[in-house]
């Protein structure tokens, strides 16, 4: 009976283990997409804003 305890705490651990990998690749990827999706709105931000405030009658040469 002893040894079955053991077997089932050390398959509970792999599961924990397992659950908690899956869980921080996870956080770590979504992290990752906000962040290029904020440098993507920020450059389009940032180009939109340079457009916006030449003179599209004056060219530069």
């Amino acid at each position: 009976m002893n040894a079955v305890k053991i077997l089932l705490a050390t398959a509970a651990l792999i599961l924990v283990g397992i659950v908690a990998w899956w869980l921080i690749k996870m956080l770590f990827g979504a992290v990752f997409y906000l962040i290029v999706g904020a440098l993507v709105v920020g450059g389009g931000w940032y180009l939109y804003n340079k457009i916006k405030r030449t003179d599209p009658w004056r060219v530069r040469r």
